[in-house]
């Protein structure tokens, strides 16, 4: 359940990610900013 719920979460950081960065990043390099946005966001 928790992972369902984190990729709820998900798209909508990862528009502001893809705003934040205009350039094309690779889905591995998304997903490792995305997840330190959440321990930063959560801390």
């Amino acid at each position: 359940m928790e992972l369902i719920d984190r990729f709820i979460i998900f798209p909508q950081s990862l528009l502001q990610l893809l705003t934040d960065h205009p350039c094309i990043v690779s889905p591995k390099r998304l997903v490792l900013s995305w997840a330190l946005q959440r321990q930063q966001a959560l801390t």
